[in-house]
């Protein structure tokens, strides 16, 4: 008796609980609007914190970010003595960038002039591109070579039975460019009018020397 109304009660129990599941059912599909705007604002206010938070991640980023003011470069093992680069890098140490360019395309050693200019161009693309740096205002702060990795492995043959050693000698180049100071910037552009005005004076005086 008691096994049997508790089935009883049992059965009206899960009938009940089927009945209001059917019921829920029929209201969601009877309003699918409802339901598809309560999902998608609920997706968009989660969105929306996320954007949040990675906003303020790039913000504190970027003021951590320590700003650069110089760029450098370098070239392992270029070929040639370190004395015939030392030759060309007594020209251009401390000279604005635009202005070495110009000393090497006059150089007489014209292969280790290429090949400082190659890493002078490369110090000056990192400087525009990664530092945003102007590179109209460059100038060449610091450059330096050292010795390299010498390659000796070859005999040469001299007269009367004597050998000696083949040696191709090897260098390494450092430079860091950084913008010019106000005071350079105004030193050259005294030393342009300077040189306009010894132009027109030697001009004008052509014809007293005729």
């Amino acid at each position: 008796m008691l096994r049997f109304v508790g089935n009883r009660s049992l059965g009206l129990l899960c009938g009940r609980n089927v009945e209001l599941w059917k019921g829920m059912e029929r209201s969601i599909h009877s309003s699918p609007v409802v339901g598809k705007d309560l999902i998608s604002g609920a997706l968009d206010e989660v969105l929306a914190e996320e954007e949040e938070g990675d906003e303020k991640i790039e913000q504190v980023f970027e003021e951590s970010k320590p700003v650069q003011d110089f760029s450098t470069a370098k070239r392992k093992n270029a070929k040639g003595s370190l004395w015939r680069y030392d030759c060309l890098i007594k020209l251009i140490r401390g000279k604005p960038l635009n202005e070495s360019f110009d000393i090497l395309k006059q150089a007489h050693k014209h292969r280790k002039a290429q090949v400082l200019h190659k890493l002078l161009w490369a110090a000056r693309s990192a400087a525009e591109h990664n530092y945003s740096l102007d590179p109209d205002k460059l100038y060449i702060h610091s450059i330096r070579g050292s010795k390299g990795v010498h390659l000796t492995g070859r005999v040469i043959m001299h007269g009367r039975g004597r050998a000696g050693r083949k040696t191709r000698p090897r260098t390494h180049l450092y430079v860091t460019l950084k913008e010019m100071p106000d005071s350079m910037i105004n030193r050259i552009q005294q030393w342009e009018e300077r040189e306009v005005l010894w132009k027109e004076h030697m001009l004008s005086k052509v014809d007293d020397f005729a």
